[in-house]
Formats: C-alpha cells, sequence, structure tokens
C-alpha cells in the first residue's frame, strides 16, 4: 500500500478476506480530500500521494491515464449545458435577450456542438441536442424526434446571427457606435447596453463552452460579463438569486447520474419543471409558466411521464415526443454534451462500475471498493485515500440538501435503500426487500424482465380490477399530524387505482438487525416519519409548522395517482400494499418507486432521515432559525440547514439538547403508535453520544460512517460500519463485472443509383467476437438525405450471431435526389442498457 502525507491518522493492518470475518466494507476507512484539477489528481495518483481519482476524467486529460497507464473504465455519466434565466425583465426594466424564444432558438445554432466534442473533450463525448440521451434506453424508440432536434439545432453561424439581428431589430433594441446593442428601459425610460452575465465553471471544459458561448454572443451585437467560479461559489451567485434581480444570463450547468434509468421518467420534469422540487429556477418552472413557454400540455405530458400516466407504451412514447417537439420550439437550456468520461481503477483497486454513475456514485460502490492482490483477490481492510474535484457545495441535511455529485460521494456510502439498480442494464434489485407482488390492470403496458422472473423476488400479475380498502392511508392532516383514510379522501371508493404493489419486507429488517450508525435500531417509526416527510404529505400543507410552498408541487404530483397506502402486517415482517392509478413501463421499477415511499427516505433528493435526525432539524426550521430547503431559506432570509458544518449545526445541536429535555417526537399523533417513551429517551441519549464523538449529525444505516468532516481542508472520512447489517462482498460474484456494450461497424455501397435496392451490412461485436444473436433486441436505421432532412426510418433485420442487414428499397431510393446521404444505425441489446450506433454514408445519383 501506498503511504500518504495527510493529517488523518490511518494505520492498521491488513488482512486476507474472509467474507465471514467482516461486516460493511472491505476497507477500515475510506478519505475523500478536495483536488479541484483532474490533472493534478492524476499526478498525485502516479506520485503514491493518493490512491485515486473518484470523479470523471474528461477530455484530453485522458490521454494522462493511459500515457502513466492507470486503467479506467467509461461510463456516460454526465453532461453538460448552458441553463438560461427564465426571466424576460429584470424587476428594474433591464432585458434578456436568453428568455427570448427566438434568440432561444437562434443560440442554438450559433454553437458548434461538434466543435466542443471534439476539441474540447478530445472525441470523449457525444454532441447533445436535448436532456433525452443517445444513451437513454428510451432514446431508440423516439430518434425520429430526437433527430428532428439535432438537425433544428445544427450549426449554422451566419443564419443564427441573421435571426438575432432581425429579432432584436423587431423588439426595437439599436446597435450603438461600437457595434453593440442598446435598449430602451421598460421602467426607467434610459437608454442602456444590454449585458448578458455568465456564470462559468472552471473546473473542467465548461471553461471553454462558457467563454466560447460569449464570444459567439459578442459576434451578435451582446456585450457579456463573465464571471469565473467553481460551483459551490457560482451556487451561491445564481442558485440563490431572485430571477428578476438578473444578476445571471446563463449558467454553465452539468449533470451526473446515480444510476441508469430504465425509464428516462424524470427527464422533461426535473430539467423544465417544478415537479421534482428543484431549487431556482426549477421551482419558477409552475404550470402556467411552461404553458405560456413551451406551450399547452408540456407540463401535464411532462408529469404523466413522470408519474406513469399513460395507458399503452406507444402513448407513453407520444408524450415523449411531445415533450421533445415543444421544447425545441423555445429552448431553456443548450445541450452540448455527454461526457464519456473515463473512472480511473488503479492497479490493485477493484470496484464495481456503474455505466451511468461512473465509481462513486451509485449504491454499489461502497459494497464492492477494495483493495486487491496480485491475482484479484479482495484484501480485507486498508485505509483507501480518493480525491473529488469539489466539496461540501451546498449544505447537507436530510430532508431537501445537496444534490451535487460531489456530495454524493461521501453520502451515498452512509445509506441505504430498498431496491437499487444494476449497475449495466438499470433493472432493479432487491436490497432490503425480500419480495414484491405487482397487480396491474389487464391491458396495461407493463412487462418484467426474464432476469428477474428467474431470481423469483418480484412477480407481475394482470387483474380486472383493484379496490383500496378504506383504511388505506390516502392523505394527510397537518394540523392533526394524522393520516386521512382512503374512505374519508374518496368518500365513493376509488375507482382509477391501475397498480398494486405488495412489498414484503425481511424479517431481520425491524428485529434490531439494522442499525442506523448511533446504534438505534431501525424502526417503524423511522419507515413511517419518512413517509410523512418524503412523499412529501407534512411539507406541502399550510398548516404544518415546517410548511414549504416549493414542495407543493411534488406532492400535487404525487397525489395526482396516489390512491393510498396499507400496512398488512408488522410481525413476523412487515408487508405493506401500495395503490396507484399510474404505472411504469416494467414491473421492477413500479417496485422500486412504490418500495420508497413507506421508507425513511426524502423523495426531493433521496436521503435517508431517521425520525431523531429529523426532530432536530425540524425544531430549527419550526423556528424560523433555518430552513432544510434552499429556495425557502432565501426566502426568509435564513441559512440553509446543515447537519455537519457551520452556524447551523451548532443551532441543531442546541435543539437536541431541547429535544432530549422535552423527550419530543415529531408528529406524536402517528408515531406515538410505533414509539415508547424509553425509546425517545434512548433515541436522543444515542445522538448526543454520536455528535460527542464525531461532530456532527449526519447518520444513516449504511456500510461506512462518516467519521470526520474538515470544511477548510475540504476533507470527509468514512470508517467501516461493524454493525451492518450484509457482509462485506456481498454484491460480489454476481457478474456486475462484465460490460457488454457492442461495437457497431455498417459498410455498403458508395454510390446508389436512384431507384435501386441498397444494401448495407451491420456487423456487431464484443471484444471482436461476434455479438450473440439472442442479446440483440433490435436494429433500428434512419436516412438522412442529402437536404439534411429524415427520408425514412425503420428497422434492420437481424441475420445470425453479430450480423444485421439494412435494406433500402428502389422505392425509397427513387424519391431522394442526387447528393450526399447518410445512414445512421442503432443496435438495441439485452445486456446492456447502452445502444451500439454507427453511421455510414453514400452518394446518390
Amino acid at each position: 500500500m501506498r503511504k500518504y502525507g495527510l493529517l488523518v491518522c490511518l494505520i492498521l493492518a491488513v488482512t486476507a478476506f474472509s467474507a465471514a470475518a467482516r461486516q460493511g466494507s472491505f476497507l477500515d476507512s475510506l478519505t475523500f480530500i478536495t483536488v479541484p484539477s483532474q490533472v493534478d489528481a492524476i499526478q498525485r495518483v502516479v506520485a503514491g500521494d493518493i490512491d485515486m481519482h473518484g470523479y470523471q476524467v474528461t477530455g484530453g486529460t485522458v490521454a494522462l491515464l493511459d500515457q502513466n497507464n492507470i486503467p479506467y473504465n467509461k461510463a456516460f455519466s454526465g453532461y453538460r449545458g448552458l441553463l438560461f434565466n427564465p426571466a424576460d425583465y429584470s424587476s428594474d426594466g433591464r432585458f434578456n435577450p436568453l428568455a427570448d424564444q427566438v434568440i432561444c432558438q437562434a443560440v442554438q445554432k450559433l454553437v458548434d456542438r461538434d466543435l466542443w466534442a471534439a476539441e474540447y473533450l478530445v472525441g470523449n463525448a457525444l454532441p447533445m441536442y436535448s436532456p433525452i440521451l443517445p444513451t437513454d434506453a428510451v432514446y431508440p424508440a423516439i430518434i425520429v424526434e430526437a433527430t428532428k432536434t439535432k438537425i433544428a439545432f445544427a450549426f449554422d453561424e451566419a443564419l443564427a446571427l441573421q435571426m438575432i439581428n432581425d429579432r432584436m431589430l423587431a423588439l426595437g433594441a439599436v446597435k450603438n457606435g461600437a457595434g453593440n446593442w442598446t435598449m430602451v428601459n421598460a421602467v426607467s425610460g434610459a437608454t442602456y447596453v444590454i449585458e448578458v452575465v455568465g456564470t462559468i465553471r472552471v473546473s473542467d471544459e465548461r471553461w471553454q463552452m462558457g467563454d466560447y458561448f460569449c464570444d459567439q454572443l459578442e459576434k451578435a451585437g451582446f456585450t457579456t460579463r463573465r464571471i469565473y467560479g467553481g460551483g459551490g461559489d457560482l451556487y451561491n451567485y445564481w442558485g440563490l438569486s431572485i430571477p428578476s434581480d438578473l444578476t445571471w444570463n446563463f449558467y454553465t450547468e452539468g449533470w451526473g447520474s446515480s444510476g441508469i434509468s430504465l425509464t428516462s421518467a424524470s427527464t422533461w420534469a426535473q430539467m423544465y419543471t417544478d415537479i421534482t422540487g428543484g431549487g431556482f429556477p426549477y421551482d419558477d418552472m409552475t404550470p402556467a409558466w411552461c404553458d405560456a413557454t413551451f406551450g399547452e400540455g408540456f407540463y401535464e405530458a411532462a408529469q404523466d411521464i413522470y408519474v406513469g400516466n399513460y395507458d399503452s407504451a406507444e402513448a407513453r412514447l407520444e408524450l415523449f415526443r411531445l415533450c421533445e417537439s415543444l421544447a425545441r420550439e423555445f429552448p431553456t437550456h443548450i445541450w452540448s454534451w455527454n461526457n464519456a468520461s473515463a473512472y480511473m481503477i488503479p492497479e490493485g483497486i477493484s470496484v464495481i462500475h456503474d455505466l451511468a454513475a461512473g465509481t462513486f456514485i451509485h449504491n454499489f460502490v461502497t459494497h464492492s471498493l477494495r483493495y486487491v492482490d496480485a491475482d484479484g483477490a479482495p484484501i480485507l481492510g486498508g485505509h483507501m485515500v480518493v480525491s473529488n474535484q469539489e466539496f461540501l457545495v451546498n449544505a447537507i441535511n436530510p430532508i431537501d440538501g445537496s444534490n451535487w455529485t460531489y456530495d454524493f460521494m461521501f453520502m451515498r456510502p452512509t445509506q441505504d435503500f430498498p431496491i437499487n439498480s444494476h449497475p449495466h442494464t438499470g433493472i432493479p434489485i432487491p436490497h432490503m426487500v425480500e419480495s414484491a407482488a405487482i397487480q396491474v390492470l389487464t391491458g396495461k403496458p407493463v412487462i418484467i424482465d426474464s432476469t428477474t422472473v428467474d431470481d423469483g423476488w418480484c412477480t407481475l400479475e394482470f387483474v380486472d380490477s383493484i379496490a383500496v380498502p378504506g383504511d388505506a392511508w390516502s392523505d394527510w392532516d397537518a394540523a392533526n399530524q394524522v393520516f386521512i383514510p382512503a374512505s374519508v379522501v374518496y368518500p365513493g371508493g376509488v375507482t382509477d387505482a391501475a397498480s398494486k404493489v405488495t412489498i414484503t419486507y425481511p424479517a431481520w429488517l425491524l428485529d434490531g438487525s439494522v442499525v442506523w450508525h448511533d446504534g438505534s435500531p431501525l424502526s417503524l417509526a423511522d419507515l413511517v416519519c419518512g413517509m410523512i416527510v418524503g412523499f412529501p404529505f407534512d411539507q406541502a400543507k399550510p398548516e404544518s409548522a415546517i410548511y414549504d410552498q416549493y414542495r407543493v408541487s411534488d406532492y400535487e404530483t404525487g397525489m395526482s395517482t396516489f390512491r393510498g397506502l396499507r400496512i398488512v402486517q408488522v410481525e413476523p415482517q412487515l408487508i405493506v400494499e401500495i395503490y396507484d392509478s399510474a404505472i411504469s413501463l416494467y414491473a421492477e421499477t413500479i417496485a422500486q418507486g412504490q418500495a420508497g415511499i413507506l421508507w425513511p427516505q426524502s423523495q426531493a433528493q433521496s436521503y435517508t432521515p431517521s425520525w431523531h435526525q429529523l426532530a432536530v432539524g425540524y425544531y430549527t426550521e419550526a423556528a424560523g432559525l433555518g430552513a432544510f430547503g434552499s429556495a425557502k431559506a432565501t426566502d426568509l432570509g435564513v441559512d440553509w440547514i446543515s447537519y455537519i458544518d457551520g452556524p447551523q449545526l451548532q443551532i441543531l445541536l442546541g435543539n437536541l439538547g431541547t429535544a432530549t429535555f422535552e423527550n419530543f417526537l415529531p408528529y406524536a399523533p402517528t408515531l406515538g403508535q410505533y414509539v415508547t417513551t424509553a425509546e425517545i429517551v434512548d433515541r436522543y441519549q444515542n445522538l448526543s453520544e454520536f455528535a460527542a464523538k464525531y461532530g456532527h449529525l449526519w447518520i444513516g444505516t449504511g456500510p461506512m460512517i462518516l467519521s470526520q468532516v474538515d470544511t477548510l481542508a475540504g476533507i470527509t472520512v468514512l470508517e467501516n460500519n461493524p454493525d451492518y447489517f450484509y457482509p462485506a462482498g456481498h454484491y460480489l460474484g454476481r457478474g456486475f463485472d462484465v460490460v457488454g456494450i457492442p461495437a457497431v461497424v455498417a459498410s455498403g455501397p458508395d454510390t446508389v443509383d436512384i431507384g435501386t435496392e441498397a444494401v448495407f451490412n451491420v456487423a456487431i461485436t464484443l471484444d471482436g467476437e461476434a455479438y450473440p444473436v439472442g442479446n440483440i433486441k433490435n436494429v433500428i436505421y434512419l436516412l438522412i438525405d442529402a437536404q439534411g432532412q429524415i427520408a425514412y426510418d425503420g428497422a434492420g433485420t437481424i441475420v445470425g450471431d453479430g450480423a444485421a442487414r439494412v435494406t433500402l428499397t428502389a422505392a425509397q431510393t427513387a424519391t431522394l435526389t442526387a447528393g450526399a446521404n447518410r445512414l445512421e444505425v442503432v443496435v438495441v441489446v439485452k445486456t446492456v442498457v447502452l445502444p451500439g450506433q454507427t453511421s455510414v454514408s453514400f452518394t446518390t445519383l
């Protein structure tokens, strides 16, 4: 093992691996240090100062890994864009050109995405035109509409500049002697120079992207001002602002993933509406704003996709197509590129790799991260030091805290969720669930994966009707702090329930085997409390002491389909029924979504709060001394609650003392049914002892405990959780190390006579071997003609192992004109969610 010059004492023995000898993680400790530069991080790995860089390596920096013989895996894990401020005018009368429909369309054509991917990312990226990525499972099914967006936003600088010039003149703008656009202020009447303010990240290629965009805007006659900084600094500048203050016009946004999404259900809702409860500017994207901006039907379609409100697979795809087409008319983002990022796995280290999340964001990382010997066998113990690009970007709290990838890197190992996702296929895998029985109405477009059927944990049954019991919990009475039964919420009975999910939890879940990091056993009260604040029920009600107007849209979205939850039994093991009027394409994703309702899980950011951990923050927000959510904190002029550092932590620690003295139980009329007075005393005593030992209040049930936080030094340290209920290595040996992304090559004639048949052969391989025909789902093609438009699309023919064929008929080529054409081919396989893609060009004569 390497030695390190860090101010962390990490010296313990390393022993041979024995699964029975250890619970939790393989490692004794995992330390994250902050190294903003990817180059510096790689150099420190080479020098032996640290073990590995935990964040993605992008663009030309990937070459440094090759030069230094550092192994890595690729993941399409991060994507970048330019987010526009949606306020069209400031409160003092200044115009925001990036909130104008025509200019938003024009600037899409003003940027060269191919240049960005080729030069800034050195080919380690895919150009991106909408939030539906070419690597998303839904992409092949909507490829025609997605390609229309790609064609509409193709780089055409001359046309873009003309569109901007014509629009600005139509708006009454005039260029001054310096060639800069001026306008008469709508409030003061004074003439002013229009300024576009860009907030530009400097930690990666977004620096170049932001500067390029400003340069292009200046070509169009706009004056620009560039504000550079890291994620945290810039978030305080733009993310906590009031839109109409117009302190910024665009932000160089970046997004990551915690795993593969089979359905892309949240994409449109998250990026263009207030549905998923994000901070500014998303909390301003209300139904009225969306209808006015994108057109009537967009918000409803995004919501229907999110909650699963559709009657057929084709109806679902139509919703995606509608969102794609409407967002194309008024694009409020410039989507730039999808990183083909490298995640280093240095010699002597092994970890499960997720094709979407990379190394340190997915839920299997701490179950698999380990040192290995020369034969690849796990080594038990050790102290690994990993660099992170940024640190504590936002406040850390268990309800509505940071959603930054950098912060998730040290939070994920402390947490657990009922159902995780396969790192290559996205198929849900039970983690703290024994089984799920799914009933859906006959005719609903729901399927179940064959591997799930083989595993037997999830079953799917079609039924003619679903009755919701009258005693099921269907809503929340915040004034009296009790659930409202279905018989009251729906006095005429529920007539539209489309799914019933019966979740059976393992007997060990609530028998004391699962404990919070402070030693408190996980209880039914934690699960029920998670439903109260996580749905969110309580925060969405004005009667609540912690009411947050920015959580109302989440509540309304959930309630649009949620019909009730019923606890069937608690002993000998917990069984729960959940009723809903919506569905998902897969039985497993229905189970995964519904299992998170009765669970200590915040739907805002997928954190796991215990009831007593929540209580100290509840006190703080109820007293007006802080707020769980950033938007509410900004409105009230108070701090965003943090459980691990800063002044808010001191307030929380004081409230812990008050809660202990008062034996405070949040939502006592409901939680009091599951909590004894003795448990209340024990819980606060445990949390107090934990805080005294570790200096913070962040607890979970995961395989590692957050043991040190050094805000000034940018260091977090995690230690193994010896009381974890799964042994080290629980997820090894399940085939997660085999990645089967196909390589695809198409070949055919260089020239085609108009009116004759043309045959193109498609070779599909994996590591040089023919891809098994049984693992190939389908082959899709698009023909782009000499005018750059979609002439035809359809399905190719699979002819055997590693072989397919696309045939353009004589009738099809007869409609083409002379010139260059392009055939795009997408191959969808069963073993990984990422399709293989290629293209081949030919000339028609």
